[in-house]
């Protein structure tokens, strides 16, 4: 049985780096077709991949649902999420919240940057240790005894001419942080890429996560971003975390549940994020909650994990990656499919209209078991983007 586990984790795994038949994953699991197969229909069965009609393996929708689930469930991304998107707001530059999980720091939560310029990161990567600011900022916080063995077995591959590579030099560059009292990845994780980080402390002094913002050298100077270090700190300092969640290796996580009961009201808005839909434009949300209203703005045929258009000319497939991507956006927001008052699909002609039907169909059959069906509106439109052949919005309301 843990075999069978290990071999569907690395499927998984294999499937986060981009869409595969089953001929490449068989390869790299080492295992045959059939055992490939099989382990793939019972992920298939629990959402966790779907297999599209050129027969490439996809990550399915409960990945997305679990990976919203679990950043949702830290407490400091919860408290720090006002303040993230207040700076991100203002001053318009990608920013990173992370936080060590085990012995590797991940990101946590991540807002674009409002001039569309994308950076490598996403939530839920591991942030390379001894490149980026935020894994600085967070390693120069434990003790000798806890850093010394992460750093000895750190990975010090160069990624760019100024990448730190050697294990004296990182704990040079420690000893600087701890002094300062933030970090600078001055184009060492991504070439003309800088980024500087700061920490947010616990109720016991302690650091339990950090917050970065990272600036392309054509945006702005190495000099012009340490013009942010100020307002950065203050979005460290406004967001402690009213407990350690963020356990260092050695430090086993607290096992108390809590369960934080809200009511809502229509004056209670939220902004509705999630890495299964395709990352919003600068000028609009993935979505809105007011209240128990909940709205997802049109979703077009792109590949949440590339932000890129999928399917030229196939109407089939690029309306149910459209209707995932509203899914993700719902579900991100605590409703699902049922819950939809209205969905509006928007086409480029009459001549696929029934193929989108169709389509569309299948999927109401399997998120709708209730048979209730949600009402529709069908509009033929010019869309922005010449490839995109469908776009879908949807009106939800939960509770």
């Amino acid at each position: 049985m843990s075999q069978s586990v290990s071999r569907a984790l690395h499927l998984l795994v294999q499937l986060g780096n981009g869409p595969a038949n089953l001929d490449q994953l068989a390869e790299s699991t080492g295992v045959h077709k059939t055992t490939v197969l099989r382990l793939l229909r019972t992920l298939s069965d629990e959402r966790f991949t779907f297999r599209d009609n050129s027969n490439q393996y996809h990550l399915g929708s409960r990945i997305f649902e679990l990976a919203a689930q679990a950043t949702d469930q830290r407490e400091v991304r919860r408290i720090a999420s006002p303040h993230l998107v207040a700076f991100n707001r203002e001053y318009g530059r990608t920013t990173h919240l992370a936080a060590m999980e085990g012995g590797d720091v991940v990101y946590i939560d991540k807002l674009e940057s409002h001039d569309q310029i994308r950076m490598y990161s996403r939530i839920g990567l591991r942030a390379n240790l001894n490149s980026t600011a935020v894994a600085k900022v967070i390693l120069a916080d434990l003790p000798d005894s806890e850093l010394r063995p992460i750093v000895d077995s750190m990975d010090f591959s160069a990624r760019t001419a100024n990448t730190i590579t050697t294990p004296e030099r990182y704990l040079d560059e420690i000893r600087l942080v701890r002094e300062q009292g933030w970090a600078h990845d001055q184009e060492e994780n991504e070439p003309s890429v800088n980024c500087i980080g700061v920490p947010i402390r616990g109720a016991s002094g302690r650091v339990v996560a950090a917050v970065s913002v990272s600036v392309p050298d054509v945006v702005l100077s190495y000099e012009r971003v340490l013009d942010l270090l100020e307002p950065l700190q203050a979005v460290g300092r406004g967001s402690p975390a009213t407990a350690d969640t963020a356990p260092s290796p050695d430090r086993p996580p607290s096992t108390r549940k809590v369960t934080t009961h809200r009511r809502i009201d229509m004056s209670d808005t939220t902004v509705i994020r999630t890495e299964g839909a395709p990352a919003p434009a600068h000028t609009f949300s993935q979505g809105i909650k007011k209240g128990n209203m909940l709205q997802v703005s049109g979703q077009g045929p792109m590949d949440p994990v590339t932000n890129k258009y999928i399917a030229e000319g196939d109407v089939r497939e690029q309306t149910r990656r459209t209707l995932e991507n509203v899914k993700a956006i719902l579900e991100a927001g605590g409703a699902s499919v049922e819950d939809v008052l209205m969905f509006r699909v928007y086409l480029t002609t009459r001549d696929d209209f029934a193929a989108m039907n169709d389509v569309y169909g299948e999927f109401i059959a399997e998120n709708v078991p209730s048979g209730q069906l949600p009402c529709r509106t069908t509009v033929f439109v010019d869309l922005p983007h010449e490839v995109m052949l469908v776009e879908i919005d949807a009106l939800a309301v939960t509770g």
